[in-house]
């Protein structure tokens, strides 16, 4: 890989991870402010619901004061008329003292105002100095005894939940919610837990407490809930950035395999050249120096050798191309698959340089719709595959024959050495050699498995790799017949 490459991958990963982290960014930030605008809808409510609680627990001991100043035998309200004008006077029945005096101002909205309704100015009084925390002694029995019942009272927590959830529904908050009850000898500060989210704490006039916060658990879900769109626009566009690097990585990483591929092919082709060529080469400058040069026919014997197997090298290269074309045009007929393989056959027992043994004993004919030429490159590709990685003293290869409803069934087994699990799809694909020892310790360009898959897709079939050991490999082809006799 060259510098300026990397360099160029190295400024898109960069810019990528810029971005990544931007955006994550961004979404913590709107996550961390609904969490604050969430906290300061729970402290609203739990104070709303706290003013109502409160409200109620004074009414009811203003309940008592209203029994009190409306009982004859404990409290009289009477309205005279003195110099000063009309006052009111609020007159204990044990002692006939006058315990208050309050100067008569007439409303607005009447001439005239009953002892009702001054009795209900003076209940309205107490209740607004109970809420202010203040016991005001309309005598000295009825201020203790409002003392006491004010003392004894507290909030009522069925209540106060109940207005809880009726504040939290108001802010669209459905969570479920707890109350976390204090003392003033509680000297450490609440710390919410990591499922928790818990409100101020308040002052409240409770059973055995005095203060009182509100827990959310699992707020996670309400705050996911409202930053969801934010969120998922983020983490659609961190998706998008992360399988676009990916992309990114995989292509650069193909075209670092394909550049090694092309480097490769471009090797194995030079080395199944040069040779040819310097013997070619050399035969014909042995011809020329010296033509009365006993046994000629040995020297252009092996011209035509070298030179045939430069022509199998670009056969090779053009059948490749063949494969790469999107509308390659086959010549299809009806064509006997015995035939070709015999054929093929025949071919290598005569052409191979090694022993070679060859089990192949077709009983029927089998007739497929196909591409004559084509399918005997097949053939030749998968026969010579494996008398190729065959051992050097002894060449088997073992050729059957089944026919399965509508497909026929070529296994080609050979006694060579295997090949790898991991190497299974591989050796289909484009270029690719299974490594060994010595990259030209066996001859090919590592196309000749691509072009066979290739071409049989096309023709409706398909080649797979069936069995492999150390005692040699098993092809299967598949064929679509159109006859069987």
């Amino acid at each position: 890989m060259t510098h300026r490459m990397k360099l160029v991958i190295g400024l898109i990963t960069l810019s990528l991870l810029s971005v990544f982290v931007l955006q994550a960014y961004y979404g913590w930030q709107v996550y961390q402010q609904h969490t604050i605008e969430l906290r300061k809808e729970v402290n609203t409510s739990i104070k709303s619901a706290l003013k109502t609680a409160h409200s109620h627990r004074i009414e009811q001991v203003n309940e008592f004061f209203k029994q009190v100043i409306r009982n004859p035998k404990k409290a009289k309200v009477e309205l005279r008329t003195t110099e000063e004008g009309p006052k009111i006077f609020f007159v204990d029945p044990k002692t006939g003292y006058n315990r208050i005096s309050l100067r008569y101002k007439h409303r607005a909205d009447s001439s005239t105002e009953s002892v009702e309704d001054i009795t209900q100015r003076m209940i309205d009084y107490n209740q607004s100095l109970l809420e202010k925390g203040s016991i005001f002694y309309w005598t000295e029995e009825i201020g203790k005894q409002l003392k006491e019942r004010n003392d004894k009272s507290h909030i009522s927590m069925p209540l106060l939940t109940r207005e809880m959830r009726k504040q939290l529904t108001a802010h669209g908050i459905e969570r479920e919610f707890s109350f976390l009850l204090l003392n003033d000898s509680t000297k450490s500060a609440v710390i919410p837990t990591r499922n928790t989210l818990i409100s101020d704490t308040l002052s409240a006039k409770l059973k055995n407490h005095t203060k009182i916060a509100v827990t959310i658990v699992n707020p996670h879900y309400e705050l996911l809930r409202r930053s969801g769109s934010v969120l998922l626009f983020t983490m659609l566009v961190l998706l998008l950035i992360a399988t676009s690097f990916v992309i990114l990585m995989r292509l650069l990483n193909q075209q670092k395999k394909l550049s090694k591929l092309k480097d490769d092919f471009i090797d194995n082709v030079t080395h199944e050249l040069i040779t040819p060529i310097a013997t070619l080469k050399l035969a014909l400058e042995t011809l020329r120096k010296d033509p009365s040069i006993p046994q000629p026919n040995k020297y252009l014997k092996l011209s035509e050798q070298q030179t045939q197997r430069m022509a199998e090298v670009v056969d090779h290269i053009i059948q490749t191309s063949f494969v790469d074309e999107t509308q390659p045009g086959l010549a299809l007929e009806d064509v006997w698959i015995e035939d070709i393989l015999a054929e093929v056959v025949e071919y290598h027992q005569v052409t191979t340089q090694k022993p070679l043994e060859v089990i192949f004993h077709p009983i029927t004919h089998h007739k497929a719709w196909s591409d004559r030429q084509h399918l005997a490159n097949v053939f030749h590709n998968v026969i010579g595959n494996a008398i190729k990685y065959s051992p050097d003293h002894e060449a088997l290869v073992k050729i059957e024959i089944e026919a399965k409803q509508n497909d026929l069934i070529i296994l080609i087994s050979d006694n060579g050495p295997g090949i790898a699990a991991s190497e299974k799809e591989r050796i289909f694909e484009k270029f690719h050699r299974v490594n060994t020892t010595d990259t030209h310790e066996v001859k090919g360009l590592g196309i000749g498995l691509y072009y066979t898959r290739g071409i049989l897709q096309q023709l409706k079939g398909d080649i797979q790799l069936v069995r492999s050991s150390l005692r040699g490999s098993t092809f299967e082809i598949t064929l679509p017949i159109t006859q069987e006799s």
